[in-house]
């Protein structure tokens, strides 16, 4: 079975997004939710072990708020929404990470290490599904319209999706347990 985790978006953002994604060409609306990933599509043999050790990450980790920023892009192919302030959000991610590469080495299990530096962004277009290059710009100025209108939201949980037929679908939401310090 293949999964990932990531952040999910509250609902009233996510149908922003959703709505914003829908109206143009592409699929990437029917594939996935909108999300912050945190660890990458993996193939996990042990789903229960690897839900144990994500778990163990998130009871450490407190809830924190996250706000999307204005878009950017990853060369002409990929258009996202940036992390005002993705502190946060990089140190859950470099927990996670760490645990999975410690239960895909104790295990095994095949797990491709990223090379490239994590940037934390919410996916909006992508070439590979279908938007057109063409159609890059105006679904920029529609999401810069649109990151200027919301909001900060606080993650209280990582989601993990996992892949069925269609794409990726909520499969777990493991709350961030530990008390915030004030």
């Amino acid at each position: 079975m293949r999964f990932f985790a990531g952040i999910a978006v509250p609902d009233e953002l996510k149908n922003r997004i959703d709505a914003l994604r829908a109206s143009y060409p592409g699929r990437l609306v029917r594939h996935i939710e909108p999300h912050v990933t945190l660890v990458p599509p993996m193939e996990v043999p042990q789903p229960e072990w690897w839900l144990e050790a994500m778990q163990e990450v998130c009871n450490t980790e407190a809830p924190f708020a996250l706000q999307l920023g204005a878009p950017d892009a990853f060369g002409k192919r990929v258009l996202f929404l940036r992390l005002e302030d993705g502190a946060n959000a990089l140190r859950l991610r470099d927990a996670l990470y760490s645990a999975t590469q410690r239960l895909t080495q104790l295990h095994g299990w095949p797990f491709q290490v990223e090379q490239r530096p994590f940037h934390p962004h919410l996916t909006l277009a992508m070439e590979s599904f279908g938007t057109p290059l063409a159609q890059m710009d105006e679904i920029r100025q529609s999401a810069t319209d649109l990151a200027a209108n919301m909001s900060a939201f606080t993650v209280r949980a990582v989601r993990v999706y996992r892949r069925q037929t269609g794409g990726w679908k909520p499969f777990a939401d493991l709350p961030l347990e530990s008390q915030p310090i004030t």
